[in-house]
């Protein structure tokens, strides 16, 4: 298997075993095996981690107080882990079946604010007219109506 970097410069870092070895066509290669439980191992390589690399950001809390915002009505290709814009142009992801702002940093993404909102709006738009076509096409829409998704998804 691929090793990142990080491993080769700090093989410490690994849980198990691992060994390089050469394979006969696809040149050096890496093996890794298991050694005894993890969550022990894991403890003890996480001391080594160097400290104040990664603060967390004090408006997060671990465990949210309040429950997550309940999701509005939603088309049905919009599942677990889909970016979607609300009425009110706020960019939104579904995470664990909940409504959760999408953001950069700490600044919650708009799709009329930064050019990262707006981009990541156009991109959610046509991901919807995409499928709007192609549900016309799979639904047997008549041809006017196909025709008119498509001019949109054009447009878009």
């Amino acid at each position: 298997m691929p090793v990142n970097r990080s491993f080769l410069q700090h093989p410490a870092m690994v849980l198990g075993t691992w060994s390089r070895h050469d394979r006969l066509y696809a040149g050096a290669g890496y093996t890794l095996r298991a050694t005894g439980d993890l969550a022990p191992q894991l403890a003890v390589v996480i001391q080594r981690l160097p400290q104040g690399v990664y603060t967390a950001h004090p408006s997060a809390p671990a465990h949210p107080t309040s429950p997550p915002p309940a999701l509005p009505p939603l088309a049905p290709h919009l599942t677990e882990g889909s970016f979607f814009v609300t009425e009110s142009k706020a960019l939104m992801q579904i995470q664990q079946g909940a409504a959760v702002p999408v953001t950069h940093g700490t600044i919650p993404l708009q799709a009329d604010g930064s050019l990262l909102g707006r981009r990541l709006a156009a991109l959610i738009a046509l991901r919807d007219h995409a499928r709007r076509v192609l549900h016309s096409q799979n639904e047997g829409w008549p041809e006017a109506q196909r025709q008119e998704a498509r001019r949109t998804l054009t447009r878009v």
